[in-house]
């Protein structure tokens, strides 16, 4: 596949002069999601002749534009697909989640309508979307959704009232907005009214999810990862219903795992239902019933020795790994990462799994070892500023040093790489910066050298201008009064 050589703004103006509308993808090459689609949509034979009809960009956002066109288009979360017109109306944003076949007809959708998101949800409020935009509207990235100049209560008013409309005999298209609505309700402010609604009708929207094969195949994402949240959003006090419910869940998940059009990764996630089905059931379990347990080790086996291409073991392994350690058979959950490790293009998103599993076994020492590699080994602009924050929120919840020595070193260098960057303030970056401040701000109210450290750095903002300048300032501002009692 040949993307666009030039930058972000030439590619916009090739699209202005063509009329030709802009497919964007943004994401990094240590993201799993990101090697997914990469490997089940990119490098699939039909790929590039559906993008003669666009003009496709690729960014990295490790690249140096990146976060700045992020933040633009409102883009955070690794991977995110846009379809965009000439002008940067936002057409689509594809959900990850995906068969090529999907999101085929999902990119076309959006490509022929050639209207803003705006515009179809407006027609379809009016009954009078067209089907073409009914799947527009139940590919869409709902999880990943720019800010709809909407409250959240609206946006789940939105969600409901598209699933309602949309016509029965698209029976695709209204598995996945039910699936939509019952994501946003589990995930919503229990007390809001909205959520309140979704959870009196919770059983009528998983009808739709579980209406039949094809129903379920289009809303998988939703039955292989929100098996427990959904379950106790739908009937928070058990009971026969809700049992009901779990055996479906569970033959649809094996369902699921017998599709072999479905990749690899998603198979083994098939898994995941039945864990956490047992979970909810039985709380205080380590011990995992057989068949499940040794079913997934045969398949997390099966898989290691199928999948070859680095890519796609990127999003395989480490999804595996954490399945294995999920039923609490950490030592192969250890071996399998540690094998990785060897051949892994992006190690430090191993070396942090790695971290992960030792923090789930209560090792801490282990863990903040881990956490320190994955962060020394991290490579790329953005990705080195992630991962500091990250091995920092592990140092400020598993280190004992009442001295904070290692947790003043991550916070003098988060703001070396910060400052070090054009575009540190702005995106993806920035986003991490806040988490960062909110972690610094508690903890120096026990120490405040952590907020003198954060607080040396004010001077660095002079060298941005525009927004960036003010967040910097504003950033390092609010350390002052913490630094004074230093």
């Amino acid at each position: 596949m040949r993307w666009y050589s030039g930058s972000v703004e030439q590619a916009f103006a090739e699209a202005k002069k063509t009329g030709k509308p802009v497919f964007l993808y943004w994401g990094a090459v240590w993201c799993p999601p990101c090697n997914e689609i990469k490997t089940q949509v990119f490098l699939h034979a039909d790929f590039p002749p559906l993008m003669d009809t666009v003009i496709p960009v690729y960014l990295d956002g490790d690249t140096e534009a990146a976060q700045v066109w992020g933040e633009k288009l409102k883009v955070r979360g690794y991977p995110t697909l846009l379809v965009l017109s000439p002008a940067a109306d936002e057409w689509m944003r594809i959900s990850s989640f995906v068969t090529f076949e999907e999101f085929k007809k999902a990119f076309q959708s959006a490509v022929l309508s050639r209207e803003p998101f705006a515009s179809v949800l407006e027609k379809a409020a009016k009954g009078k979307a067209s089907d073409r935009e009914w799947r527009v509207l139940a590919f869409f990235d709902w999880e990943n959704a720019p800010e709809l100049k909407l409250k959240s209560e609206e946006i789940l008013e939105w969600r409901q009232r598209l699933s309602d409309r949309v016509p029965r005999r698209l029976r695709a298209e209204r598995s996945l907005l039910a699936a939509s609505v019952l994501e946003a309700g589990a995930g919503a402010d229990k007390k809001s009214e909205e959520a309140k609604k979704i959870q009196k009708k919770a059983p009528a929207y998983l009808e739709r999810v579980f209406f039949n094969k094809d129903s379920i195949l289009a809303a998988r994402s939703l039955v292989v990862y929100g098996a427990k949240r959904t379950l106790s959003f739908a009937f928070p006090e058990g009971g026969k219903e809700r049992e009901k419910w779990e055996e479906k869940w569970i033959e649809a998940a094996r369902f699921l795992r017998a599709q072999q059009e479905l990749s690899v990764d998603t198979r083994l996630w098939t898994f995941f239902p039945e864990i956490q089905i047992y979970d909810l059931n039985q709380p205080k379990t380590k011990v995992y019933p057989d068949p499940l347990a040794k079913g997934l080790e045969a398949s997390v086996k099966a898989a290691d020795a199928a999948v070859t291409m680095p890519m796609e073991r990127q999003a395989v392994i480490t999804g595996a790994a954490y399945l294995l350690r999920a039923v609490h058979h950490y030592e192969q959950a250890e071996a399998l990462l540690k094998n990785e490790l060897e051949i892994s293009t992006s190690p430090w998103y191993v070396q942090a799994s790695l971290a992960s599993l030792e923090e789930a076994r209560g090792n801490k020492k282990a863990a903040m070892e881990w956490s320190a590699k994955a962060r020394k080994s991290a490579e790329g602009r953005a990705t080195r500023l992630q991962w500091v924050v990250s091995d920092l929120e592990m140092t400020v919840k598993l280190d004992d040093d009442k001295n904070h020595k290692r947790l003043k070193a991550l916070v003098r260098e988060l703001y070396d790489v910060a400052v070090s960057l054009r575009d540190g303030f702005v995106g993806r970056n920035f986003t991490y910066l806040e988490k960062a401040q909110a972690l610094i701000k508690r903890e120096a109210k026990k120490d405040p050298a952590l907020a003198e450290a954060a607080f040396y750095f004010l001077p660095d903002c002079e060298k941005y201008q525009g927004r960036s300048k003010k967040r910097c300032e504003d950033h390092f501002k609010s350390f002052e009064k913490l630094a004074s009692r230093s």
